[in-house]
């Protein structure tokens, strides 16, 4: 009886040491799918900083062509300015020059 008793025992604990070591490798098998989906989310972000950094490079040049297009823009207008007044100067250059001119052929 002490055989059969120790015997039954030696089965449970087989079967015991069985299951603990299926359950040992689903909870290795998890452990691994999980390593993988966080290596997958640890490539995404890094993607995403990439592209981040890209787009904050695009912003800060765009930014710069602005300034550039608006400094452009003012010194157009201030030379527009400049040309404005030398054709007024030179419109009444003309005026005066035909009114001489016209003053002589009177004369």
């Amino acid at each position: 009886m002490l055989i059969s008793t120790s015997s039954g025992k030696v089965q449970q604990g087989l079967t015991t040491v069985e299951q603990t070591g299926a359950a040992l490798q689903a909870l290795v098998r998890l452990v691994g799918e999980a390593n993988s989906t966080v290596a997958e989310i640890a490539n995404g972000a890094s993607r995403q900083r990439s592209m981040l950094s890209a787009n904050e490079v695009a912003m800060h040049e765009l930014d710069g062509f602005t300034h550039q297009h608006a400094a452009m823009v003012e010194r157009a207008e201030r030379t527009g300015r400049a040309l404005g007044d030398e054709v007024g100067e030179i419109a009444g250059s003309v005026c005066r020059f035909r009114l001489r001119e016209a003053t002589r052929r009177a004369a």
